[in-house]
C-alpha cells in the first residue's frame, strides 16, 4: 500500500536497523511501516472485516457508521458495550452537527472550518458505506 518513496525510506530504516546482521521482526517492521504511512481503511483487517461483516449494516441502520468506522481506524479491537454507547452517542452529536451546517450552508453562513468537517465527514461516510457494501457483495456472490 504504501507510496514509492515512502517505501524507500521504510527500506532505509530496515538496513540501518539491521545491527549485527540480525532484522528486525515483523511486528517492528509493520511499525515502522505505519508509522511512516498509515495503510488505507480497506487495507486494515479489523475495519474491513467489522464493516464486512453483519456489524457493518448494523451501524448504517442505527445511524453510526461513521463514528464505528472511526473507532475502528483508532483502536486496534473491536468495540465493546461500553465503547458502542459512546459510538451511538457520538452519532447523535455529530448528526445535529451535520444539521447545522447544512443548514448554515443553506443561509450561506457556513465557516471554512464547517464545510471542511462536513466534507470529511461525507468522505469517510462513503468509505465506511463502500466496506459495507464489498461485505454484501462478497455474500451475495457467496450465495449465488
Amino acid at each position: 500500500y504504501m507510496g514509492a518513496e515512502n517505501l524507500m525510506t521504510l527500506a532505509e530504516v530496515l538496513i540501518d536497523s539491521a545491527t549485527d546482521g540480525v532484522w528486525p521482526s515483523e511486528v517492528l517492521i509493520r511499525q515502522f511501516a505505519r508509522a511512516i504511512e498509515e495503510p488505507p481503511p480497506a487495507e486494515r483487517r479489523l475495519v474491513s472485516s467489522w464493516l464486512a461483516s453483519v456489524e457493518g449494516p448494523k451501524a448504517e441502520a442505527g445511524g453510526h457508521l461513521v463514528e464505528l468506522y472511526r473507532w475502528l481506524l483508532k483502536h486496534p479491537r473491536p468495540p465493546l458495550a461500553m465503547d458502542l454507547r459512546e459510538i451511538r452517542d457520538q452519532a447523535q452529536d455529530n448528526a445535529r452537527r451535520c444539521e447545522l451546517i447544512r443548514d448554515r450552508i443553506d443561509r450561506e453562513t457556513a465557516s471554512r472550518e464547517d464545510r471542511d468537517w462536513l466534507e470529511l465527514y461525507l468522505r469517510d461516510r462513503a468509505q465506511a458505506r463502500a466496506l459495507v457494501d464489498a461485505g454484501r457483495a462478497r455474500k451475495e456472490g457467496a450465495a449465488a
